[in-house]
């Protein structure tokens, strides 16, 4: 597996994010796939049966979560800026945005807060349940009955968006004045 090939991914399509907020999403998305390539390989080595045990799936599972909680506020930054200028993204992109910004925030009201997301807070459960998914060695978390939202899923998902993003481009003219870079 080679981790600099992918991680080179998730470089690639940083720059426009560069063109949404000038000073935090580039190196927050960088440091996100450095993560997620570190990642990859050790949930590939516990599919594999060469790095198994209980301490090892602590640990997956808790960097896992400091991953979901650090890409939850990229996508609600970039949720945020798509909603204060509605021209930002071509509507494709904002459909795509707002499925990831929906199953991030799923799973990451329950992890952070301790309660069920607002939009599902009637069929959720206040606490997210870790596990991990034995076709691929990632964390995931049951947000209700039968239904689990694993990291691996979250970050293959945000790469779609960042990839769309690149593909579509930024409306450069709707960014408002204060974003200008100085």
């Amino acid at each position: 597996m080679d981790l600099n090939r992918f991680y080179e991914h998730w470089v690639a399509f940083t720059p426009v994010l560069d063109a949404i907020e000038p000073t935090l999403l580039v190196s927050q998305v960088q440091a996100l796939g450095r993560q997620d390539a570190r990642l990859l390989l050790r949930e590939a080595n516990a599919v594999n049966k060469k790095d198994f045990g209980a301490e090892e799936l602590h640990d997956r599972i808790f960097e896992s979560y400091q991953w979901v909680l650090t890409a939850y506020e990229v996508i609600r930054m970039l949720w945020q800026r798509s909603e204060e200028n509605p021209g930002l993204l071509r509507q494709e992109s904002k459909d795509l945005l707002n499925r990831v910004h929906a199953c991030i925030t799923r799973l990451r009201i329950p992890l952070a807060k301790m309660e069920p997301a607002k939009r599902h807070r009637d069929t959720d459960f206040a606490l997210a349940y870790p596990g991990e998914s034995l076709e691929n060695g990632s964390a995931a978390w049951m947000v209700s009955d039968g239904v689990w939202i694993s990291r691996r899923a979250m970050a293959d998902l945000m790469l779609h968006l960042l990839q769309q993003l690149t593909s579509d481009g930024i409306n450069l003219a709707s960014r408002s004045p204060e974003q200008e870079p100085a």
